[in-house]
């Protein structure tokens, strides 16, 4: 099975389109991780 960033960049045929998915994965870490920190705090 290839890679979903690869396979959507085939489908859409934008090169830009990874890097906003990308970055969009990174602000959905973020939030993850500053939620669990905040469990943890209590």
């Amino acid at each position: 099975m290839s890679d979903p960033v690869q396979m959507l960049r085939a489908l859409t045929g934008d090169a830009g389109f990874d890097d906003i998915f990308v970055m969009r994965r990174c602000l959905l870490s973020l939030r993850w991780l500053m939620n669990y920190w905040r469990k943890m705090a209590v």
